[in-house]
């Protein structure tokens, strides 16, 4: 790992949220290891010029993120004795300029300074504290010279980081006797001075990054000292490499975009390379056995050039390596037996390289492979000898290419296959043998093809498929037993087809995971042209999440249309979502026979009629969503079985009034959202019965008066409650905001901008609330505008919004 990276995995921890208190535990990682846990204090300027500034013993110490400008030593006065036990000191983005060289003299205990990102120039106050440090980061800082009066005995420093600087000159005596450093990182500079024996003072080091540090060509006998060499990165410059010097221990060398001309005498003297990068070379052929002295070699690659073929001998040697990437190239075949000494290759990447053809026996070579990538090519033909042999790979991907056809069973052999992808292709039809011979596949992406039918029982073989993407195709029909999968399914995308009809059936046999361990298991039918919704629609769906059906043009719901269909039951909660649809009645029994449902959302549609049976059945129902649609009035009795009901949303609509009894049976309703309606009173006796209530948002309706004393009386759980946008008295609106406010409960959680130009903390109101049929009319035109903007709005990409809103929806469950 290059120093860079390390230094990040390691700061970035006291960044990312951990210390955004004063005093806070943060864990330190290297990769996914936590190698140490500490209290971390995080300051500001003003702190440390404070004399109330007094933080407790912490080893970890930052002041990122400020106007810092200069550092000095001063500054720290107020810590006291507890600058001692400071392990690590990070200021990072701090516009530092200018270090007084005895700023840090007291951090005696100092192993790790992180100062990237600043406007530092110079580095002469590394003199002092050098000794101690361990790890220094000075990288994204304005630094042009290195030399070595700067420095003296850094014995224990291991890690140096001075890449993207400005660095014209160094003098690599600048780290005398620095016996310890084993990573040296000078990338992204303007390095001058780059000449033979200048890393001989470092004869330790044993990783050297010099990424695009010199507009000179770089020559690699500045090296040849540097006998502990492992990991060398000079790519992205001009080298002249006639043959590696005598690096016994380098086992990465990275020569990417160096324009370096390669033969096989070149690493002779480097027989212990395990990992070896040529990419962006422009290299047109590379030479028989060119790779014959590197028997350890372990990845390999290749990708950015212009290889036009790869011969059987090209890789003549290389029988330990695992990795090769040879993407991006011009490859357009493949010849038998091309990989005959890559016995042990794991992973091949050959896109986007123009390939037509892969002959016969082409990978038959490679009886450990496990990843194949040949996405982005043309191929058009696959046959059933064509991946014959890959009896152990695990991911395939032919995305973006131009098969056609499937119909010689070309998987037939691959019966370990994981994951498959299709994308992209002019793939017409899903038939039922196309996939046979996959029994282990669980991910299989079919997006984005010209797919306009699928067979019955296409899927049905796979007994392990959990991920299925038939998104961005052009099926019309679902037809009957097309999604019969019995197998622990996950996720089933099948949006954006333009799908007009699903036939009874269709989904017979969907038997989703029931394991627990994966959040959310789904149907994704958004954005297609679905019109009405059949009985039996839905019917053999079982432990499903969510079934969403937003954005298509339904206009009916049949009863007995979800009959059947069985929701699964987590803390995570399920849903239907039909919002932005055409629905105008919701009939009798429109969602009867869907099971242990608990949240339905029936927003943005044309709703003017609600049925009393509608809801018959929902009586696991928690939330209903029905903002945005046209209802006037809803039916005494409609609502009468969600005793679990805890949100009801019925904001932007025409309401005036509810009957006497409406929520009698809503005694656990905590949110309660009728903004935006109608209503010119409230008769708060009407929400008497809800006894759990903690949110009421009353907002924009021609509200002038509310029996606010007896709502907080029938209310002891009310916290938040919103009344923006009404017709307020100012008297009136003063007292109930008084009682309010006696009672804790919180009125400016939805404040938005005054209806009228005098208000009472934000909230408008008027002296005589007049004008309240002006107020009712206002409201009548601004619904009327939302109803044109939500029919003549595009339906915008919204893949993967209901994930959230079913997560966040299992916060509110719990």
């Amino acid at each position: 790992m290059r120093l860079l990276l390390v230094l990040v995995a390691v700061f970035d921890v006291t960044r990312a949220g951990s210390c955004n208190i004063r005093f806070d535990t943060i864990s330190i990682y290297y990769g996914e290891k936590r190698v140490n846990q500490y209290v971390c204090v995080k300051v500001t300027p003003a702190d440390l010029t404070q004399d109330s500034f007094f933080p407790v013993s912490y080893p970890v110490f930052t002041a990122n993120d400020s106007h810092l400008l200069s550092v000095y030593k001063e500054m720290f006065a107020n810590m006291g004795k507890h600058y001692l036990e400071i392990k690590v000191l990070a200021m990072v983005n701090s516009h530092i300029r200018n270090i007084s060289e005895d700023a840090f003299d007291k951090f005696v205990g100092l192993s790790y300074l992180d100062l990237r990102h600043n406007d530092i120039t110079e580095i002469g106050f590394l003199k002092t504290i050098i000794s101690r440090l361990q790890t220094v980061d000075l990288s994204y800082n304005k630094i042009e010279h290195v030399s070595v009066i700067n420095m003296s005995h850094p014995r224990n420093l291991n890690k140096l980081n001075l890449a993207f600087n400005k660095i014209i000159t160094v003098d690599f005596g600048f780290v005398p006797n620095a016996t310890a450093l084993s990573a040296l990182d000078l990338s992204h500079n303007l390095l001058e001075n780059l000449s033979e024996g200048a890393f001989r003072s470092l004869p330790y080091v044993g990783e050297v990054y010099l990424t695009n540090c010199t507009r000179r060509k770089l020559d690699f006998r500045i090296f040849e000292s540097t006998t502990r060499l492992r990991v060398l990165n000079v790519s992205h410059n001009d080298v002249l490499l006639p043959q590696l010097p005598s690096l016994p221990q380098l086992s990465s060398l990275n020569l990417s975009a160096t324009k370096v001309a390669i033969d096989q005498e070149m690493f002779i003297a480097s027989r212990r390379l395990q990992h070896l990068d040529l990419s962006s070379n422009g290299f047109k052929n590379l030479e028989k056995s060119l790779f014959i002295h590197l028997q350890d070699l372990e990845s390999l690659h290749l990708h950015h050039n212009d290889l036009e073929s790869l011969e059987q001998d090209m890789f003549k040697g290389l029988n330990k390596t695992l990795l090769l990437n040879c993407s991006s190239n011009r490859i357009k075949s493949l010849q038998p037996n091309v990989f005959v000494e890559l016995v042990s290759l794991r992973s091949l990447d050959l896109a986007r390289n123009g390939l037509v053809k892969i002959e016969t026996g082409a990978f038959h070579s490679l009886p450990e492979l496990r990843f194949l990538d040949l996405s982005e090519n043309a191929i058009e033909t696959l046959h059933e000898m064509t991946f014959k042999g890959l009896n152990l790979l695990l991911e395939l991907h032919l995305n973006g290419n131009r098969v056609k056809s499937l119909v010689s069973k070309p998987f037939a052999g691959l019966q370990n296959l994981i994951q498959l992808s299709l994308s992209g292709n002019p793939y017409h039809v899903v038939e039922t043998n196309t996939f046979v011979g996959l029994t282990s596949l669980k991910t299989l992406n079919l997006s984005r093809l010209a797919i306009s039918n699928v067979e019955p029982n296409a899927f049905a073989p796979f007994k392990l498929l959990s991920r299925l993407d038939l998104s961005h195709n052009s099926i019309d029909t679902l037809l009957e037993g097309a999604l019969s999968m019995e197998y622990q399914v996950r996720s089933v995308w099948l949006n954006d087809n333009g799908i007009r009809n699903i036939r009874p059936g269709a989904f017979n046999r969907m038997v989703f995971d029931n394991s627990g361990y994966y959040p959310v298991n789904f149907i994704e039918l958004s954005r297609n042209s679905l019109a009405s919704l059949k009985k039996g629609t839905f019917a053999g769906i079982t432990y499903v999440d969510t079934i969403n059906l937003a954005d298509n043009a339904i206009e009916s719901i049949e009863p007995g249309t979800f009959e059947g269909c069985v929701m699964r039951t987590t803390s995570y909660g399920n849903q239907i979502i039909l919002d932005r649809n055409k629905i105008s009645t919701l009939e009798e029994d429109a969602f009867m026979g869907v099971q242990n449902l608990q949240r339905l959302e029936l927003r943005d549609n044309a709703i003017v009629a609600v049925d009393v049976n509608a809801f018959n059945g929902l009586n696991a129902l928690r939330v209903l969503g029905l903002s945005g649609n046209l209802l006037k009035e809803l039916p005494l009795g409609s609502v009468r079985h969600f005793a679990n009901l805890t949100e009801l949303e019925l904001a932007e609509n025409f309401l005036t009034s509810f009957d006497v009894g409406f929520f009698s049976n809503l005694q656990q309703l905590q949110v309660l959202n009728i903004s935006y309606n109608s209503f010119v009173a409230l008769d708060v006796n009407v929400l008497y019965p809800m006894r759990s209530l903690s949110v009421l948002q009353l907002d924009g309706n021609c509200l002038s008066e509310l029996n606010y004393s007896a709502l907080l009386q029938y209310h002891d759980y009310l916290k938040r409650i919103s009344v923006n946008d009404n017709r307020w008295t100012c008297s009136n609106l003063i007292d109930m905001l008084r009682a309010f406010r006696d009672r804790y409960v919180n009125y400016l959680f939805n404040t938005t901008s005054a209806f009228l130009e005098s208000s009472i903390e934000g909230i408008g109101c008027s002296r005589d609330g007049s004008n309240v049929g002006e107020c009712h009319k206002a409201v009548d035109v601004k619904h009327q505008k939302t109803k044109a903007g939500s029919r003549n709005t595009s339906n915008a990409p919204r893949t993967g919004i209901f994930i959230l809103s079913i997560m966040i929806f299992a916060l509110i469950l719990n």
